[in-house]
């Protein structure tokens, strides 16, 4: 029976020793520089991914709302101009521009073209400024014969000539313009002009 039990002690042993290299082969293997190279291109790999998350999260663009403009934007806008050509008849008297004029308007009114007489039998063709130095009977004296000149509604008549300009009005009204001449003796009248009226 010896023999047996010594057998079995030696197996035992041996087997002890097998695990012990085991071991020992795995702590090598683990502490070893290909495996801490692995460990590092891990730690690396995971870095890169997580780098790259960053990246994606810093190149998104903030949602803006389409129906809602920038409060900058809003700030640089310039103010909208309505622009008007109008073309004014040296037969008509006082003839409606279509235009409403109110207080807070800044209008400007500039000839553009065109020329218009008094009186196609014995006055030359001018433009807007009309006839400088011609005395002659007139529905508004104290401006030149020929001029154009304009009123807002009910109100007083003003030189327009070749430019003008309305700010703060003090009446409210349709912008009305015509030739300055007298109005019962119009039918001899020939020409129009053009002018550009710039509402801001």
């Amino acid at each position: 029976m010896k023999p047996k039990k010594h057998r079995i002690v030696l197996g035992v042993g041996l087997g002890v020793i097998v695990v012990i290299i085991l071991l020992i082969l795995f702590l090598i293997y683990i502490c070893s520089p290909q495996a801490e190279s692995k460990a590092d291109r891990q730690e690396l790999v995971t870095s890169e991914v997580e780098t790259e998350q960053e990246e994606i999260t810093e190149k998104k663009e903030p949602v803006v709302d389409k129906h809602e403009e920038p409060v900058a934007e809003q700030k640089q806008k310039a103010p909208e101009e309505k622009i008007i050509l109008f073309d004014v008849d040296a037969a008509k008297n006082w003839q409606d521009s279509g235009l409403t004029v109110t207080p807070e308007m800044h209008i400007t009114i500039a000839f553009e073209k065109g020329k218009w007489t008094i009186d196609y039998n014995r006055h030359a063709y001018v433009d807007a400024e009309g006839y400088p130095g011609v005395n002659t009977r007139r529905d508004y004296p104290l401006i030149e014969f020929g001029a154009l000149i304009g009123k807002i509604g009910d109100g007083k008549a003003f030189k327009v000539g070749k430019y003008y300009e309305i700010s703060e009005s003090d009446i409210s009204g349709n912008l009305y313009l015509k030739m300055n001449d007298l109005s019962a003796l119009m039918n001899d009248n020939r020409g129009s002009i053009t002018v550009k009226i710039i509402v801001q």
